[in-house]
């Protein structure tokens, strides 16, 4: 036998059986979890008869030393590239689910309570109790909840998530659903106008095209097409006739840059890239932003728009926003990508804009801010509906403040820089 031929056989017997079983146990092949997951870095652990004993330590252990392996950033990368292309699973199973046609969807948000499963009796009840406070002052009240991905695309989620999601959240989307549907009712059913939008986009639109969905596959945020019918469909709940289309931001039709999708950004750290769509602003409107303090730590953003010469006039009410981040398709609201609240801001002279986590800092201060507002939009995200139970307190008190206090001129507060 030849030393070439020799030489070919180690190689191959090593790749075989040393290096190739290596790489699939680093990559997690037959494990719940990888060897090196995107997670917080463990301590040096310390041992103790116990800990030895159980077995503890040593899993301690094993986990710290690939914490502080060297190249750790390069072995992570490789490590989820080699789950993810090779052996077609999540990098991250805590986290992400890997789901059919190239979508992942948050694990936290298959079911359970940031799916939406939520007492819906509670909300219907907080809903119209807010509703009756605000009508002694002729307040409009507009309650936006928002789909999350696996709610409109249940078809891409894989058994078993799949039918426990739909388990868990069809009884909120359908008793939702009916209460929208009842006359004078402030809910908008996000539901059915997505999933309206949803059949028509796939009938319309081939594979491949970005148009074709309302979420990004690789995205936990949908897109910027998907904020703008949602801001319509508030919008028709405050009037009817409000919408213009030409007054809306448009998305632009070859507007998509590529960059490193969301949750590859987050938790897969491969550079996994996705197309984003671009939104223009109207040009019959002028709309300026300035953030304000609400107190030293939290703010608004306050939106003030201006017909420009031969537009339509603006509509004078004032409008009060308490969003998630999902209305803005993910981006911030100073963003020329939007599309969801600078759709809102486009068609009133006057609007307050505060996320969820600053409102629930600084409810008193935004309640003072907006007590002269005509129009009070609370949106929510499904996933975090729990707001409108755990903190109904605050938004009940923020409706008596807008229906029992006269209105407050403006105080002129500066922008912060």
């Amino acid at each position: 036998m030849s030393r070439r031929l020799v030489l070919a056989l180690v190689a191959t017997w090593t790749v075989v059986v040393l290096i190739a079983p290596g790489l699939l146990w680093l990559g997690g092949y037959g494990q719940e979890k990888t060897s090196l997951q995107n997670r917080k870095k463990s301590g040096r652990p310390s041992p103790t008869t116990t800990t030895v004993a159980d077995g503890t330590f040593g899993k301690a252990l094993a986990e710290w030393a690939w914490d502080v392996v060297p190249y750790r950033r390069q072995l992570l990368r490789f490590d989820h590239t080699l789950d993810y292309r090779l052996l077609g699973d999540s990098p991250t199973p805590d986290d992400i689910v890997l789901g059919e046609n190239g979508f992942v969807f948050l694990t936290e948000r298959i079911g359970g309570s940031k799916a939406g499963k939520v007492d819906t009796r509670s909300v219907i009840k907080l809903v119209r109790k807010l509703q009756k406070i605000l009508d002694k002052r002729g307040v409009r009240l507009v309650v936006s909840i928002s789909p999350i991905k696996g709610t409109l695309y249940p078809e891409y989620l894989p058994e078993p998530h799949r039918t426990a999601h739909q388990e868990s959240t069809s009884p909120l989307v359908e008793a939702i659903g009916r209460e929208a549907r009842r006359p004078g009712s402030p809910f908008v059913d996000g539901w059915g106008l997505m999933l309206a939008d949803k059949a028509r986009r796939l009938e319309d639109f081939p594979d491949g095209d970005p148009r074709r969905y309302l979420f990004r596959p690789l995205d936990k945020h949908w897109n910027l097409e998907a904020g703008r019918i949602q801001a319509k469909g508030i919008l028709d709940r405050v009037d009817p006739n409000l919408w213009q289309e030409d007054i809306a931001p448009s998305i632009d039709d070859d507007g998509y840059v590529s960059r490193e999708a969301e949750l590859s950004r987050i938790y897969f750290k491969m550079a996994l890239q996705e197309r984003y769509t671009t939104a223009t602003l109207s040009r019959l409107r002028h709309q300026k932003t300035s953030a304000q303090r609400l107190n030293s730590r939290h703010r608004m953003h306050r939106f003030t728009s201006t017909a420009l010469p031969g537009a339509p006039p603006v509509d004078p009410r004032k409008i009060a926003v308490i969003r998630d981040s999902f209305l803005n398709g993910g981006l911030g609201p100073h963003d020329a990508h939007d599309a969801g609240i600078p759709t809102l801001a486009s068609f009133f002279a006057e609007t307050k804009v505060v996320h969820w986590d600053h409102f629930l800092k600084a409810p008193k201060e935004y309640a003072a801010a907006v007590a002269d507002v005509d129009v009070l939009v609370i949106q929510v995200v499904q996933g975090h509906i729990y707001h409108l139970v755990k903190d109904a307190h605050l938004l009940e008190t923020l409706a008596r403040t807008i229906a029992d206090r006269p209105p407050i001129a403006d105080k002129g507060e500066p922008a912060l820089p």
